[in-house]
């Protein structure tokens, strides 16, 4: 997690700065797509260098959905629900890590293969996060000026 520290703070800036050029929207499959990628490195691991592989890659997603997430929220939400939906990006997210790594931690400790482990977690997350950027953009396009000035 010191890795994951020292580069977060070496990359925030020159990461943000890159990509305040893109939407919103390419960013997060990216950084989604980079924890993917990680999330495999780390299933098949086998040596320090392969989790500290996973790690670079994990970080840089993270530097791209960190501010992603909640800049495509404050975009998608009515001015007047900002303070609550950021509230519950943020509960959401902590309440994901917590209850992520138990039942991660449980099924990895009852010799359920990291694989399947891997394939159900992508597979879980990816539906979720298409049905609420699904439902999102069909309200953005339904009220695509609600509450702004």
């Amino acid at each position: 997690f010191g890795i994951n520290g020292v580069l977060v703070l070496a990359l925030q800036l020159p990461v943000g700065r890159v990509l305040t050029a893109v939407s919103p929207p390419p960013v997060i499959a990216l950084g989604g797509a980079l924890y993917a990628v990680a999330f495999v490195v780390f299933a098949s691991a086998a040596t320090l260098f392969g989790l500290v592989a996973g790690m670079v890659i994990l970080t840089l997603g993270e530097t791209m959905l960190s501010p992603a997430l909640p800049a495509t929220l404050t975009r998608l939400v009515a001015e007047r629900s900002l303070g609550p939906a950021l509230g519950w990006l943020g509960a959401v997210r902590g309440v994901g890590r917590a209850v992520g790594a138990v039942v991660a931690g449980l099924l990895y400790d009852s010799g359920a293969p990291a694989w399947e482990i891997l394939a159900g977690t992508t597979i879980t997350v990816s539906a979720a996060a298409y049905v609420f950027v699904g439902r999102a953009q069909t309200s953005e396009r339904a009220n695509p000026a609600e509450d702004r000035s």
